[in-house]
């Protein structure tokens, strides 16, 4: 399939364009970059040097993918990268951000939303089947894990992570790491209140899994002692089922205390 460029584009010599790519009116694409089959750039957008994009992806118009990080550091002759996977959708007036390590890479994986206004900072692992609504802002070295809905206008601070199939609730500000499944509550600083049950059955998780997950929530967040006391009577358990043992795990790499629970 042949390559549709609008007359008014302004595309680098270096640029490596797939075939089956669509790029509107007015879009900049600059130096180093590859853009896969079948991908969509929207008018007005910017693609900024040394980002990679994948297959099947939709950026909307006036999306502004690439650039430097907002690192006050940052050494603006540094090599580093974006990386987008396959079948993401990213909306009008989002913002992306190249890694603020030499020759690091952000990386935004697979099937991805990113609604309109969304920025995703550099250094960020954004994993497969996330959504990050509308205004929402993921600063830097954040980890999202698979199949993460953070909702509108919320705030994530920089180094947290946030587990697979969580739900963050809208205007929340995330200061500390998520639970895989949680569920957090109220506008304000994140508090987890129960299981993202919806978000799991939606995802295939069988009633076993949901309980399983539900019983070693039970467990933490009863647990009176340390977390390397935790972590040593758990995390080389082999009888863990697997919810179970993707819960430790996710505790034993947290760097930014495990996010609360709602007590009342």
């Amino acid at each position: 399939m042949e390559k549709e460029i609008h007359k008014t584009a302004v595309i680098s010599e270096s640029a490596k364009i797939s075939d089956g790519v669509k790029i509107g009116p007015y879009a900049v694409i600059e130096g180093e970059v590859n853009i896969g089959e079948n991908t969509i750039i929207g008018a007005h957008t910017i693609i900024k040097e040394y980002t990679t994009i994948g297959k099947n992806n939709i950026i909307h118009p006036h999306a502004v993918i690439g650039d430097l990080p907002q690192d006050i550091s940052f050494d603006r002759n540094k090599v580093s990268f974006l990386e987008i996977g396959d079948g993401n959708e990213i909306r009008e007036f989002a913002n992306l951000h190249r890694s603020a390590k030499e020759n690091g890479k952000t990386i935004i994986k697979n099937n991805c939303y990113i609604m309109a206004t969304g920025h995703v900072a550099h250094d960020c692992e954004i994993n497969d089947k996330v959504i990050i609504c509308n205004g929402s802002l993921v600063a830097g070295h954040v980890r999202v894990e698979k199949g993460v809905f953070i909702s509108g206008n919320c705030t994530v601070h920089q180094f947290c992570a946030i587990g697979e199939y969580a739900m963050i609730s809208g205007m929340s500000g995330v200061g500390r790491d998520i639970l895989p499944y949680a569920l957090t509550s109220h506008a304000g600083e994140a508090i987890v209140y129960k299981l993202n049950l919806v978000g799991m059955r939606r995802a295939g998780f069988t009633s076993v899994e949901i309980s399983q997950a539900e019983e070693f929530y039970d467990i933490w967040y009863g647990w009176n002692k340390t977390k390397q006391e935790f972590l040593d009577k758990y995390l080389n358990d082999t009888s863990l089922n697997k919810m179970a043992k993707n819960i430790v795990e996710f505790i034993s790499k947290s760097k930014r205390g495990i996010t609360p629970k709602k007590t009342v």
